[in-house]
């Protein structure tokens, strides 16, 4: 063990058991659905699926604000959980996370129609169908 770099050392490995659970609830897959991408595919550098995990593994994390994003874009355990690709690849300098003015821009355009409305059926659905288990349905 080394404690002496940064991109080694992570204080956020809950993140692997919030991506995981992400992923046995298929809630990104859910919100992916209906989501539309604006942006100019030339200048994309991070998948929107993997924007939108990034975003709610920090709240899931305690992260309240995306502020946390840079000092998250570098923890080891965090980049893993947010990345959709594997290995040890995902760790090498070029493959940081989003900024925080990405992940503002993000949120920007998931607060736009018709993402906003698809969120908010999606969020709809779910209550109900969380309703409706819990009543044995």
């Amino acid at each position: 063990m080394s404690f002496d770099k940064p991109d080694q050392v992570t204080s956020d490995a809950g993140a692997l058991i919030g991506r995981r659970l992400l992923d046995l609830t298929g809630l990104i897959s859910m919100l992916m659905k209906g989501l539309v991408d604006s942006r100019d595919e030339r200048r994309v550098r991070h998948s929107l699926r993997e924007l939108l995990q990034q975003v709610l593994l920090s709240f899931m994390q305690g992260w309240d604000r995306l502020r946390s994003a840079e000092d998250l874009k570098n923890d080891p355990a965090f980049r893993v959980a947010c990345r959709d690709q594997r290995g040890a690849k995902v760790l090498e300098p070029e493959h940081r996370l989003a900024s925080q003015p990405t992940l503002s821009r993000t949120i920007d355009r998931l607060c736009e129609e018709p993402n906003l409305q698809h969120l908010a059926d999606t969020v709809t659905r779910l209550g109900m169908e969380t309703i409706y288990t819990r009543n044995a349905g």
